[in-house]
């Protein structure tokens, strides 16, 4: 099977961690437009910011934290001899949760959608992992 299917699902990722970004500096030039953020505040993150900020930046910091463990699974993976067409529907499925999961929060972030969303996501990457133990435990 060629390697590079696993890769496209972390691309993926990837355009979503650099979309979150985007969507967050738009929001900052906003309020700092607006003089509602101050540049020094920036520097620390001292003070008190829009909610709309405070939502973005919060999205961003998750794009570091569950997705990293996919990212190493990917990696994993890659370099692995065994890839199955599981690993790659799974990806995928792990990479749309993440997508709207996004979504939900950019849109009206309503926590038990986003909560529901975010645990079919984990136990996605779970039997993922659980999937690549057993496949290369020989």
């Amino acid at each position: 099977m060629d390697r590079m299917l696993i890769i496209y699902p972390a691309f993926a990722m990837i355009l979503l961690t650099l979309f979150s970004y985007i969507i967050m500096i738009l929001i900052l030039k906003k309020y700092i437009t607006k003089k509602e953020i101050k540049y020094g505040q920036i520097k620390l993150y001292s003070g008190v910011f829009p909610e709309e900020y405070e939502q973005s930046r919060q999205h961003l910091k998750n794009q570091f934290e569950l997705p990293i463990i996919f990212y190493l699974l990917v990696a994993l993976l890659y370099s692995s001899n065994n890839l199955q067409y599981i690993d790659i529907i799974l990806a995928w499925l792990f990479v749309i949760s993440r997508y709207i999961h996004s979504f939900i929060r950019f849109k009206n972030n309503y926590l038990p959608y986003r909560g529901t969303v975010f645990a079919l996501g984990y136990v996605i990457l779970l039997v993922g992992w659980i999937n690549f133990i057993i496949s290369n435990n020989s």
